[in-house]
């Protein structure tokens, strides 16, 4: 992925479901503040979830399974209070869940199995 998506200032929803894509997930897409939905899943992606991805306010649905995804997940996900449904599924994510998850109010779904 060598677009400039940081640069994407109004983009609300990227689907790259199931692309063949792999390396780390771009931290630039941690600027892309008007992002609703973002679907990662199904790649190849590998290193760790970027702490960016937390300052996504607007972010509602985040999808990142089956990749080779490692570490833990970061305690900025808990700045996505407006995130109904957190699949980050089927990936090779270590260490305890951090605390911040549960001010996530409007969770509907989190899905942390296969880790």
């Amino acid at each position: 992925m060598s677009l400039a998506l940081g640069h994407l200032s109004n983009l609300e929803i990227l689907n790259l479901h199931s692309n063949s894509l792999s390396g780390e997930i771009p931290e630039e897409l941690g600027r892309l503040s008007k992002l609703t939905f973002l679907d990662l899943g199904g790649n190849g992606f590998n290193g760790t979830l970027p702490v960016q991805l937390g300052s996504v306010s607007a972010l509602r649905v985040l999808v990142i399974h089956s990749s080779d995804i490692t570490g833990p997940i970061p305690a900025s996900f808990g700045n996505l209070k407006k995130s109904t449904h957190l699949h980050l599924a089927s990936n090779k994510l270590k260490g305890e869940t951090p605390s911040e998850l549960g001010e996530l109010a409007e969770l509907e779904t989190l899905d942390l199995r296969n880790n």
